[in-house]
């Protein structure tokens, strides 16, 4: 597993990509595509592409998987929210998702499924086969935020901090998903998609 140098380091193999959470400042346009971006970081770390950020090309194709991975986690929140509600089972039961949160959106964008997204099941299971590592995923997410928290204390360093700390998020999660599928090889989204056309196609005949 990547150590917290590592994570740390890693927003800085592209000075000029670092500033990419800042497209956010557009409308829109800008919000989705940035979540496009962090989907990008996740899919690439989880390949073993963990040396330098991901490139800006295909700018749309990023702005609609990210505009789908914002819907995503709209549906993933209702449901919580949705949990919540139950007295005291509720608590437990939304407290219980927000642990398990990391591997729910490792899920949806490794497949690009809601389906295998909102999969409780398969991401307890994933969680129960992996729990050290799973814990270890936790304890270096709250070490490396720590870190960029007490590095934006000057207030200046935010301008690089804010998006170093986007960016350890999703890199811990794609090293998390690439640890857990070692061995295993690891599906694209596209044959994801290709492996339902055919499904449907064979349906059809």
């Amino acid at each position: 597993m990547a150590t917290i140098k590592e994570v740390l380091k890693y927003p800085f193999s592209s000075w000029s990509r670092l500033f990419t959470v800042y497209i956010a400042i557009i409308p829109i346009i800008g919000w989705f595509f940035v979540y496009g971006y962090f989907m990008k970081i996740l899919e690439a770390v989880s390949k073993g592409q963990n040396k330098m950020l991901p490139s800006l090309d295909d700018f749309w194709g990023t702005f609609r998987a990210g505009f789908m991975f914002f819907v995503f986690g709209l549906v993933l929140g209702i449901v919580m929210t949705i949990i919540r509600i139950v007295p005291v089972i509720g608590l437990i039961g939304y407290l219980y998702l927000t642990f398990l949160s990391p591997i729910l959106v490792i899920q949806y964008i490794t497949t690009r499924s809601f389906s295998k997204g909102l999969d409780f099941v398969e991401a307890t299971k994933i969680m129960s086969n992996n729990i050290r590592k799973f814990l270890i995923l936790w304890v270096k997410l709250i070490a490396v935020m720590l870190i960029w928290a007490v590095a934006s204390l000057p207030i200046i360093t935010i301008i690089i901090t804010i998006p170093a700390m986007m960016y350890a998020g999703y890199y811990l999660y794609g090293d998390f998903y690439r640890e857990v599928m070692s061995g295993k090889s690891v599906a694209s989204p596209k044959k994801v998609v290709k492996k339902k056309a055919v499904k449907k196609k064979a349906k059809k005949k």
